[in-house]
């Protein structure tokens, strides 16, 4: 079998495994449905045609390597304005934990304004504070914050100096 041939078997294999795996096997009721074979052979299709993409830049790129290290300094700079912010913020997060302190917060209030927000009361040196926090990521070990609930526990980490400054979470993943 040649190489573009085993590529695009390849290619469409792992589409219809990653589509299958993400969205989910179809019901048996739709083992006979046109359209849900048609929508296979298309996923197949557009996989054997990303594998054969591969095999032939992967080609192109071995025997013209400059082409190679344009498209990589190219990638670099596209990606420059993803990476850098997330770095940015994950060091000022690294920093905040430092020297945070932390408590168990009581979840006050949920609201759904572009994602959800929860408000948390908590508690520092007998005065109460309260925080609102944006969030769709799960923490580690703990529900997402559509599932928190009025009168739920949550951890804060707060600065101690000024603690109405808090962050809501898991220190791991804040």
């Amino acid at each position: 079998m040649s190489r573009l041939r085993r590529a695009a078997v390849i290619g469409a294999v792992l589409a219809v495994i990653f589509v299958t795996w993400a969205g989910g096997p179809p019901p048996l009721s739709a083992l006979f449905d046109v359209f849900v074979w048609l929508a296979y052979a298309i996923i197949a299709l557009v996989g054997a045609f990303v594998g054969v993409s591969v095999v032939l830049a992967c080609q192109h790129a071995w025997k013209s390597p400059r082409w190679l290290s344009g498209t990589l300094v190219g990638l670099v700079l596209f990606s420059l304005p993803v990476v850098l912010p997330f770095v940015r913020e994950t060091r000022e997060t690294q920093r905040f934990l430092a020297t945070a302190d932390s408590t168990m917060g009581v979840v006050a209030g949920k609201y759904v304004r572009g994602g959800v927000h929860i408000i948390v009361d908590y508690e520092v040196g007998g005065q109460t504070h309260r925080i609102r926090d944006f969030g769709e990521i799960p923490y580690f070990g703990e529900p997402p914050f559509c599932d928190w609930k009025r009168g739920d526990s949550i951890p804060v980490h707060y600065q101690p100096a000024t603690p109405e400054v808090a962050l809501v979470g898991h220190p791991d993943t804040v």
